[in-house]
C-alpha cells in the first residue's frame, strides 16, 4: 500500500507542477525526478504483486490498482474550459492525459499478471543444508 502511497503522491505532484491553472509541462530536474520516481514506483508494485501470496494482501492490492484505473479514465478526458480560480483557456494535451491513463493502469496490469501465476516462494536454507 505504500508504493501506491507514493506512486499517488507523484502523480499529484506531477500534475499541480504540469497542469493545475493551465497546462504548461517543463522538462527539468524536478520533472525528470518525478518521472524517474514514478518508473521506480512501477517496478517496486511489480515486484511486490509477484511475490505477495497473502488473501488479504491480494485483495488490498487489487482494491488498490482498481482505485488507480478509474482515477485514470475519470482523467483521462479534457477538462473543463472557463474562467474562475481553475478556469482553463485550454485543456491538456490528449498524449499527457491518455499517458496518465496508462501509467495508473500498468500496476492494475502487473496485479492481474502476477495473480495468475504462482507466487514466488522464499526458501530459507539452514545452515545444514547449504553444504
Amino acid at each position: 500500500m505504500l508504493t501506491v502511497a507514493l506512486f499517488y503522491f507523484l502523480m499529484g505532484v506531477l500534475e499541480t507542477y504540469w497542469n493545475l491553472m493551465d497546462w504548461s509541462p517543463s522538462v527539468d530536474f524536478l520533472s525528470i525526478s518525478l518521472l524517474g520516481g514514478l518508473v521506480l514506483m512501477q517496478f517496486t508494485s511489480w515486484l511486490l504483486a509477484r511475490v505477495s501470496c497473502g488473501t488479504c494482501a491480494r485483495w488490498m492490492g487489487g482494491f488498490a490498482c482498481l482505485s488507480l484505473l478509474v482515477l485514470g479514465l475519470y482523467l483521462a478526458f479534457p477538462e473543463r474550459l472557463g474562467s474562475g480560480l481553475f478556469g482553463r483557456t485550454s485543456p491538456s494535451a490528449a498524449w499527457y492525459r491518455w499517458g496518465r491513463m496508462i501509467l495508473l493502469a500498468l500496476p492494475g496490469l502487473c496485479w492481474v499478471a502476477c495473480s495468475r501465476r504462482k507466487p514466488v516462494e522464499v526458501v530459507e536454507k539452514v545452515p545444514s543444508q547449504i553444504a
